[in-house]
């Protein structure tokens, strides 16, 4: 408030002053006066941002002297965001919020909130087991990962290098576990390499010809004698047989 003098001018000419008080008011509202801006919420893969950590990175100041410094509490009647906190989507993108603030003359104004991801990588532990693979086939990598049902929907498992699966015993080798926001990281595994043919695919069983007297009847040991058996080319006589091999008879 400041005062004036108002100068009267009557018709016939005579005058006279009057004072009285001036009330100059700012015309700016507080949403003209006070800056609300908005900053970003660091939040865990996956992970779906709370209420009150979006409306705490809502900042609300004023300039002052060329400087910014925060508005008077006072002034902030309230912050709420607008629509609904948006659910993490499985490539991690980076997601805003919108918060309305109203101050205390009733004006308002909006800040964006960002929510930004962090990796996938950092959120899960995958855990690596020991894979069984038969000789000369290609093992499962998305096998070797126990906990792939903890995993997120969408993640992919590959060997870092093929495994050589062409001698039978144990190996090791290295999934890489690809999650859907793109990072990625390392388990080895053991690989158990199996031969899966049986003794009778490694051997080969042979019946000879056992020359015997006219009305002699073979003894068992004496046809069990021309039964072989054959490894690589490799001929040992009475092995790979049991009773119920083929008798063969000559009885002429």
């Amino acid at each position: 408030e400041t005062t004036g003098t108002i100068v009267v001018t009557y018709p016939d000419g005579s005058k006279e002053e009057v004072e009285v008080t001036v009330n100059v008011v700012d015309p700016a509202t507080d949403a003209d006066k006070y800056n609300a801006k908005g900053g970003t919420l660091n939040q865990d893969y996956g992970k779906k941002a709370e209420e009150a950590a979006i409306l705490d990175k809502v900042t609300v100041t004023e300039t002052k002297d060329g400087q910014e410094a925060p508005a008077p509490a006072e002034k902030v009647k309230s912050k709420a965001i607008k629509g609904e906190i948006p659910t993490p989507t499985a490539d991690g993108a980076d997601q805003t919020v919108t918060v309305e603030v109203t101050y205390a003359d009733g004006t308002k104004e909006d800040a964006t909130v960002t929510i930004a991801y962090g990796e996938a990588k950092d959120a899960y532990v995958p855990e690596g087991q020991k894979v069984d693979v038969n000789k000369g086939e290609d093992p499962s990598a998305e096998a070797g990962i126990k906990n792939k049902d903890d995993l997120p929907e969408g993640t992919t498992y590959d060997w870092k290098t093929p495994v050589d699966t062409d001698t039978p015993g144990e190996t090791t080798g290295t999934i890489v576990v690809t999650y859907p926001d793109g990072s990625k990281e390392e388990v080895e595994v053991t690989v158990n390499v199996v031969d899966p043919a049986t003794d009778a695919d490694k051997y080969n069983a042979k019946g000879g010809t056992l020359n015997q007297d006219y009305g002699k009847k073979a003894e068992e040991a004496a046809i069990f004698g021309q039964s072989h058996s054959n490894r690589n080319q490799g001929w040992a006589r009475g092995s790979g047989t049991s009773r119920e091999s083929e008798i063969q008879s000559d009885q002429r």
